[in-house]
């Protein structure tokens, strides 16, 4: 064996373009695969680890205009109370109120640190901790969230707050939420695999949204899961819940025309769902899977029309191998060990390369993948990925061998073997790969011109020297808070021309007021 491996070697070091072309080929097809499955596998990662899973589900509501029906990812503000103190068959009613606050700060550390508009601020109930799988690092289980004053924090957010204490040491520490003081009370471990459970910070929901009677609108801010003793009394609920809804809302939504709806999504499908935060598009995932095979073949073509080209030089070789009585079975593992070995290193050359493109492409990346990075199942990918190549690569070289004589290896008359018409399969794999590269090619200049007038042409518009401002959280939740107080404070800074209210343009994201105005006849428009 050893010989063999030595054998190999010198033969990879006497070729040594043709060993870095292969290696340098196959790298970049493992590391474009490799980012790829990253990409997939983290994605359909999301609450498939989560505990009796299938007997939770998100509730969110949808509106109905004539033939036109829309889903939201929030439910009115009364929901969750309704649900909870109606149905027996509900297990866990959880809801999840987002919270908004300008600036985070650590009080009476002796490093202080000030934070923004951090993300993942929720209020909500101890029932959430019962639903989703946390691991208490610190504090008290047993009275979660009794207090309006209190905070528990996810270990890297409690790390990020107070670097230089322990996690013991962080218990009972004060935060500033907006000049509003909460104690720490808690820290749970962040949870080890994606989930559509969000939340970094976690407080009690404030009285008055708790106590809220408005059922006419099904807000972002306000969502709720629930866990179901059994998904047969779904049904039930989900007709029970919308009729409550209907009775609700109907006497206003009757005169625009549309109606609520209440509905349910199992938790395993809800990262799937385009009404999801941080959805994905299946069908998009399907065309990365697809996308990463046809890279793969593609780095496997060139591998096959690389060693074939080998074959007229290595004739002799395996004509004197042949005829000093080696098997053809001995010569088949020698090629296949051959191509493992530099399928092999053209994994560990795509580690570097995987990185440099993860730096490139780290916009079109999702956030939290870093986070995760499984090396079970990213161990598992690469030993499939390294045998599949090597046994899709070495098979036509192996089969080339196999069916030419000894002589006529010899005198290299034979070398192209297999015929498809007039064609060889080496001579249709050169031809493949040619139009792949034309069309690469053609395709790279084609958005090039798209951009170039994208870039170039005139708008309509001026887009030069203008910038966004995020409104301050307070801003957009409190009715009290008039936004052009904050516009004109903007008009009066220096070198500041214009100011204008309105919404990202080109997203999702929107405010607004509602205008209602009756006509003459008495309907409200």
């Amino acid at each position: 064996m050893m010989s063999t491996i030595k054998l190999i070697f010198r033969q990879l070091w006497r070729n040594r373009l043709f060993t870095f072309l292969n290696v340098f080929g196959l790298a970049i097809g493992i590391s474009a695969c490799w980012l790829i499955f990253r990409i997939v596998n983290y994605e359909f990662s999301f609450d498939q680890h989560h505990p009796k899973s299938e007997q939770i589900y998100k509730v969110h509501t949808s509106y109905e205009e004539k033939v036109k029906l829309d889903h939201f990812d929030g439910v009115p503000a009364p929901l969750p109370a309704y649900i909870k103190e109606n149905f027996v068959s509900v297990e866990l009613t959880v809801p999840i109120f987002k919270q908004y606050f300008e600036r985070v700060s650590n009080i009476g550390d002796t490093q202080k640190i000030e934070f923004e508009d951090q993300p993942d601020i929720i209020g909500t109930t101890g029932d959430y901790f019962k639903m989703t799988p946390y691991v208490w690092l610190a504090g008290d289980q047993r009275n979660i969230l009794k207090n309006s004053h209190e905070v528990i924090l996810t270990e890297s957010r409690a790390k990020l707050y107070f670097p230089n204490r322990s996690i013991d040491q962080i218990i009972g520490q004060t935060l500033s939420y907006d000049s509003t003081l909460y104690n720490v009370t808690g820290i749970v471990k962040d949870l080890a695999h994606p989930s559509s459970f969000l939340g970094k910070e976690f407080i009690q929901i404030p009285e008055k949204e708790w106590n809220s009677t408005n059922w006419n609108n099904s807000n972002s801010n306000w969502q709720l899961f629930i866990k179901v003793k059994s998904s047969a009394s779904l049904p039930n609920l989900i007709k029970t819940a919308d009729k409550k809804a209907y009775e609700m809302t109907h006497a206003e939504f009757d005169k625009f025309g549309f109606k609520m709806h209440v509905n349910t999504v199992p938790l395993k499908d809800l990262h799937f769902t385009s009404y999801a935060q941080n959805n994905v598009n299946k069908k998009i995932m399907y065309g990365l899977i697809g996308i990463g095979i046809f890279l793969l073949l593609l780095a496997c073509v060139n591998y096959i029309n690389l060693a074939t080209a080998q074959i007229p030089q290595r004739a002799k070789e395996i004509g004197i191998r042949k005829t000093l009585g080696e098997s053809q079975k001995r010569i088949t593992k020698s090629f296949l060990l051959e191509t493992f070995c530099i399928t092999a290193f053209s994994v560990l050359l795509s580690w570097p390369l995987l990185i440099l493109i993860q730096t490139v492409l780290a916009s079109y990346i999702p956030d939290q993948l870093k986070l995760y990075p499984d090396p079970w199942g990213v161990s598992l990918f690469l030993a499939t990925l390294t045998i599949t190549i090597t046994l899709i690569s070495s098979g036509y070289p192996i089969l080339l061998t196999n069916k030419v004589k000894i002589v006529e290896v010899i005198k290299i008359s034979n070398a192209q073997s297999l015929k498809f018409g007039n064609l060889s399969f080496r001579k249709m794999l050169i031809i493949f790969q040619f139009l792949i590269a034309q069309l690469f090619v053609i395709s790279t200049c084609i958005i090039g011109l798209q951009l170039k007038h994208a870039l170039q042409n005139n708008s309509g518009f001026d887009k030069d020297a203008i910038i966004t401002l995020r409104f301050p959280s307070k801003s957009y939740q409190d009715s009290n808070v008039d936004p052009f107080v904050f516009k004109q404070a903007i008009k009066h800074i220096t070198g500041v021309e214009q100011a204008s209210l309105g919404h990202l343009p080109m997203s999702n994201d929107h405010w607004g007021n509602a205008l209602f105005a009756k006509s003459d006849t008495g309907q409200v428009q």
